[in-house]
């Protein structure tokens, strides 16, 4: 069997496997987490919806400091979801480091810096609350948006 065909960059066939397993346990615990999350969001905004309204609630309510629950849930759950993709890359640069595969862990590295620099300029990128506050941009009502 020729060298190329026997494994491939991350070793024997046993240690792909391992990566494969590795990788996939991050994803599910991600993905399974963020279900958890939204479907907590959905049963509490289902059990303590009020009147409807034409925006979306703010985390902490500014008056009276209550958190609104449906709001945190699934948040929570959306930012579990966008980091599991890092936490993935995460898991397979430690795992290339341990394979003593540098290359490979070097190149994990370095896509896991552009994603976390996109994320840190995407962040950087949007207004403050202050400038949102100033510019009218905190609530858009649908009447608003109807009557353009």
């Amino acid at each position: 069997m020729a060298p190329a065909a026997q494994g491939s960059h991350c070793g024997p066939p046993s240690a792909r496997a391992d990566l494969h397993a590795a990788v996939s346990l991050a994803l599910g615990i991600g993905v399974g987490a963020s279900f958890v999350l939204l479907t907590i969001a959905v049963a509490a905004a289902l059990i303590t919806s009020g009147a409807p309204t034409d925006r979306w609630p703010a985390l902490v309510d500014p008056v009276t400091g209550a958190v609104h629950w449906p709001v945190a849930f699934s948040l929570g759950g959306l930012l579990v979801l966008m980091a599991t993709p890092i936490v993935r890359l995460l898991v397979v640069f430690v795992w290339y480091w341990r394979s003593r595969e540098r290359l490979y862990a070097w190149i994990a590295a370095g896509v896991l810096a552009v994603v976390l620099a996109s994320v840190w300029v995407g962040l950087r990128a949007m207004p403050r609350r202050e400038e949102r506050l100033q510019t009218g941009a905190v609530h858009v009502s649908a009447t608003m948006v109807r009557s353009r």
